[in-house]
C-alpha cells in the first residue's frame, strides 16, 4: 500500500524558515505585549527596560550580564536573560512558521 502525502505545507514552512535566517528582528517584534504580559511583570519591553534603568541601546549593551540576569530573575518567569531571549525567539519563529 502506497500513501501520498501533500508536502505543500512543508514547502511553505521551509521557505519561511529560509527567510527567517536572513531576518533581523527588533525587540518589539520579539517581546510582544502578549509575551511580556504572559511571562513578566510588565506590559511592554519598554517598561521592562525602564525598570532596569535602560534608556538606550548603549545602556543595554553596557549593562553587566549579571545585573540584567538579576532583573530578569526578579521580574519575569525566567532565571536569566538568555532563557528569556530564547523563549521569545522560539515563540517568534513558531508564529512566523504558522504554528
Amino acid at each position: 500500500m502506497k500513501f501520498k502525502i501533500d508536502t505543500s505545507g512543508m514547502d511553505k514552512m521551509m521557505e519561511a524558515a529560509e527567510k527567517l535566517e536572513k531576518t533581523k528582528v527588533s525587540f518589539d517584534e520579539l517581546f510582544t505585549a502578549n509575551f511580556m504580559k504572559k511571562y513578566t511583570d510588565f506590559t511592554s519591553m519598554e517598561a521592562f527596560c525602564d525598570a532596569a534603568g535602560i534608556k538606550t541601546e548603549e545602556d543595554f549593551r553596557a549593562m553587566p550580564e549579571s545585573t540584567l540576569d538579576a532583573h530578569v530573575a526578579k521580574t519575569t518567569r525566567f532565571s536569566n536573560w538568555d532563557n528569556m531571549l530564547a523563549k521569545a525567539g522560539e515563540e517568534y519563529i513558531a508564529k512566523q512558521l504558522g504554528f
